[in-house]
């Protein structure tokens, strides 16, 4: 099942980046997000719909690491969410229970978390792809400084009836 979740990802990604179909940007009080215009079937206004709620959820989500409020962390992340990257210096698959143990385990404390260069790729009335970067900051369990900025990708499915993250990869660039 992870490597089907893989290679689809994979997949979503090429098909967005390789496609030939215009690309419209729109510039929102959070982010630039660019909406891949591949599915005629949906509105402009559809769309717009689409990109604001995961720009909403992403939002959402970067401010559980901060306040760590598991609540939100379960209504973003779908039953059968898998994660992808790097904790704690050494590569990880995460489920949805394990991304919330992490959240928990008080191995740092963070204080910030700002999102930028948010993207969001719409491929389907049930599926999209928001990419962007992430700046935390805090401080580790010694006490030492932390101040990191991770790459990630989040692939976002429409299920009964709500978006929620059915997948995520970050990697760490600073």
């Amino acid at each position: 099942m992870r490597k089907i979740l893989v290679v689809l990802i994979a997949s979503i990604l090429w098909f967005a980046c390789n496609n030939d179909t215009k690309v419209a940007s729109v510039k929102n009080d959070t982010a630039d997000t660019t909406l891949n215009n591949n599915n005629e079937s949906l509105s402009d206004n559809d769309r717009k719909q689409i990109e604001n709620t995961v720009i909403g959820l992403e939002n959402e989500w970067a401010q559980v690491i901060v306040n760590h409020d598991m609540n939100v962390l379960e209504k973003v992340l779908a039953p059968s969410y898998v994660g992808t990257g790097v904790d704690s210096c050494k590569a990880s698959v995460t489920n949805k229970k394990e991304m919330i143990e992490m959240y928990l385990s008080g191995d740092h404390t963070i204080t910030s978390v700002v999102n930028s260069k948010m993207k969001v790729y719409i491929t389907s009335k049930d599926l999209a792809v928001a990419v962007g970067e992430v700046t935390e900051r805090g401080k580790y369990k010694s006490g030492k400084d932390l101040n990191r900025v991770w790459r990630w990708t989040d692939t976002y499915a429409k299920l009964d009836g709500r978006w929620q993250c059915i997948s995520n990869h970050s990697s760490r660039i600073k």
